[in-house]
């Protein structure tokens, strides 16, 4: 299993400029004679987040200080993770010229998917830093060096769900349509837009039970409390990006022979 999945991280670092094309091309098509062209995936969630800082800040009074940085803290990777999955879904289908006519190792589908939202995400944190020091509620600790470690790992585990959903969603085609559903869901379950003492106490196993619940902790607290991400949270990451990395490449190594009559 471990030299079938080496076998394909060494077909990917050979075709890594194929991804990039990729990445790059796509990009370019979503805001194509758009006025603000790559702004848009800045602009976008902060106006969206805007509108949900300030219900949430002002209408329900929750009691943070500094609460769109709190919000947007949580809310930036979360957006990652759920972006990712919900583009993995529809990377093999949409991609079905390409991998009816030329040999491509079919992980750069998925791996193109993610690459495209870790963009928006870099961009995002960028935003975010930018508004923070501006109104001068950024905190500049040694925690902020935690942060590429945290991305690695996000886009580990985000790379090993999308190669699953991907393939999932070439024989159940319907997944595309109720992946964004379920991630609306997971998003009020995890605590991004509400302060995790708003759990009551009984509840609190479930939410530690929660992975999206500690990849935002991941990030959270670097960039909002300047402190270092709890052991248990670090643990729960490295061990889910592990994980999956390992199930979707032996899902893929299993299954992509199949996925061609599939699409």
């Amino acid at each position: 299993m471990f030299v079938q999945i080496a076998g394909e991280l060494k077909e990917i670092l050979r075709f890594r400029n194929v991804i990039r094309v990729l990445v790059s091309s796509t990009l370019r098509m979503r805001y194509k004679r758009s006025i603000l062209g790559f702004g848009w995936s800045l602009m976008g969630p902060l106006l969206n987040y805007a509108v949900v800082g300030f219900v949430f800040s002002v209408v329900a009074r929750y009691s943070i200080p500094n609460y769109f940085l709190y919000l947007l803290s949580g809310a930036a990777i979360f957006n990652l993770v759920s972006a990712s999955f919900t583009q993995s879904t529809v990377a093999m289908i949409s991609n079905e010229h390409y991998i009816k006519k030329i040999y491509l190792p079919k992980s750069v589908f998925p791996i193109t998917s993610v690459g495209m939202e870790a963009i928006n995400f870099v961009f995002s944190i960028c935003a975010l830093a930018v508004i923070a020091v501006v109104v001068g509620v950024f905190p500049l600790s040694w925690s902020l060096l935690f942060l590429p470690i945290a991305m690695a790992l996000a886009v580990c585990f985000c790379v090993g769900v999308g190669l699953v959903l991907s393939i999932a969603a070439v024989f159940f085609r319907d997944l595309i349509h109720i992946l964004p559903i379920l991630m609306q869901a997971v998003f009020f379950l995890s605590p991004v837009i509400y302060p995790e003492e708003a759990v009551p106490e009984r509840y609190r196993y479930i939410m530690e039970l929660n992975p999206f619940y500690h990849f935002v902790v991941l990030f959270r607290n670097p960039l909002y409390k300047g402190i270092m991400p709890t052991g248990l949270s670090i643990a729960v990451c490295v061990g889910c990006a592990v994980f999956a990395f390992v199930i979707g490449f032996t899902v893929l190594k299993r299954l992509e022979n199949r996925i061609i009559f599939k699409l």
